[in-house]
């Protein structure tokens, strides 16, 4: 008896996963994939080709200008789509999301522990795990103080403070990284309030006087590693790495997927570790990831779409599914895209052994789903440019000199060279203090005092 009723249960569930109603067949899906990655149409590609295959009479409609819930929500004619991790419960408490038990998910214990336990509320699931990121200091292995480096204080030491003022540093000087968005800013200040606190998720500031000041001084710190002309660098996604892949920068800050653009040569020299934010070596060991989540709208239900639509989100999340949108296509090499599955990391280990690499630095440490919470769109929008403005203030490396009033920025690249001529050059950056009075421009201050106390 209890044998029968293994197999009536094993068979509802195998039942329930794979029966779509006959008035769901003969249609299309609208997918609006996660658009940030190095070759987007290789997802694409593999997952049109796979889904033809285990259903030839139901296509794709790719959205286009979806930008993964930045700034745009989900619109009810998507059936699935994927988004940045940080909005999964404001999307959730916006009900853009179905929620499932954990046996609709294919394959739920080969996700990585952080992956499986970030997407569950209430014993369901809300999203289902495609990729992780998280904020990497790569360097190369030969490098002992940045390999032993536990803190940020460890990093900041090891790399030095105002070395460099351009946009590239020369040869094994200085870090490369990125503080230009709002976003990036302020998701870089949470990760310090958590490692410092060692707790999660953390109180966010709603104005300026509640922002935690001893992680608006850690960034500081790293930000001096850099220069601004580097940390406020807005081009092409992976210009650091190509930076360092071109022979300058001791190290570089970035995502996995930014090895993409290292030579082999590069590669097999490149060490990596997650960046820490605090001088908290404990709660360092607990960094915040990213993860691109697949989602499945509530409207699929009147449309008669959610169970084609979850059989499409499980098959995008599928390990050979992922292994052949991550690996190498062609000419390209792999896109260095960090997997949330155990399976995932093990097949593309044995053909690109980075992987092996990324995994140890995966399990070698506690991650966390990087959450922000329900609020997290409307608390972006009203604190991020305050947090970035509170980063780059006060700059260690940079000074303020009063240059009269600035009327426009093509003003300013008259006035600022001469303003800053005795103070290290002019950075870029200008600011109106007084409107019509008067105006300041940022010059390299650093630059001379590290001269005199050179000399």
């Amino acid at each position: 008896m209890k044998m029968w009723r293994m197999f009536h249960s094993c068979l509802l569930v195998f039942t329930c996963l794979l029966f779509v109603p006959e008035e769901a067949l003969s249609k299309s899906l609208k997918v609006a994939l996660y658009p940030y990655v190095p070759r987007l149409e290789q997802f694409k590609k593999v997952i049109a080709a796979e889904w033809q295959r285990v259903q030839p009479d139901v296509s794709i409609e790719w959205v286009d200008g979806w930008d993964g819930g930045y700034s745009t929500n989900p619109d009810a004619s998507f059936d699935v789509y994927v988004f940045d991790a940080i909005f999964l419960d404001y999307f959730k408490s916006r009900n853009w999301l179905t929620a499932l038990p954990k046996s609709r998910v294919n394959e739920f214990d080969d996700l990585l522990d952080y992956a499986a336990t970030g997407i569950v509320a209430n014993n369901l699931v809300y999203a289902m795990p495609q990729l992780g990121c998280g904020s990497i200091l790569f360097y190369h292995k030969t490098d002992a103080a940045l390999a032993n480096a536990n803190t940020l204080q460890d990093v900041t030491s090891a790399i030095g403070s105002c070395v460099y003022y351009g946009e590239t540093p020369e040869k094994d000087v200085g870090l490369m990284l990125d503080f230009s968005g709002g976003t990036t800013n302020a998701c870089n200040y949470v990760e310090s309030v958590h490692e410092r606190l060692n707790q999660f998720p953390v109180s966010l500031p709603q104005n300026p006087g509640q922002v935690d000041k001893t992680a608006i001084s850690y960034l500081r710190s790293a930000l001096a590693t850099s220069s601004f002309k580097n940390a406020l660098y807005e081009g092409a996604a992976y210009q650091r790495a190509d930076w360092f892949n071109q022979g300058v920068g001791r190290a570089y800050v970035g995502f996995t997927e930014s090895m993409s653009e290292l030579a082999p040569t590069q590669l097999n020299n490149i060490a990596m570790k997650p960046m820490p934010w605090s001088d908290n070596a404990d709660g360092n060991k607990r960094p915040l990831f990213y993860g691109d989540l697949v989602g499945i709208h509530p409207a699929t239900q009147s449309r008669g779409n959610t169970p084609l639509a979850i059989a499409l989100a499980n098959l995008i999340t599928s390990t050979d599914v992922i292994v052949q949108c991550f690996g190498a296509d062609g000419s390209n090499g792999p896109q260095y895209l960090m997997p949330v599955r155990h399976t995932v990391f093990q097949q593309l280990g044995a053909d690109f052994p980075i992987y092996k690499q990324m995994y140890a630095m995966v399990t070698g440490v506690q991650p966390i789903l990087f959450n922000l919470g329900k609020d997290s769109r409307t608390w972006l929008q009203s604190m991020k440019s305050n947090i970035k403005s509170m980063v780059l203030a006060d700059a260690q490396c940079y000074c303020d000199i009063e240059a009269g009033p600035i009327w426009s920025n093509s003003d300013a690249q008259q006035e600022c060279p001469d303003v800053c001529q005795d103070y290290g050059g002019w950075n870029g950056q200008w600011t109106t203090t007084l409107p019509g009075q008067m105006s300041v421009c940022e010059c390299d201050c650093g630059a001379v005092r590290a001269q005199a106390t050179k000399y």
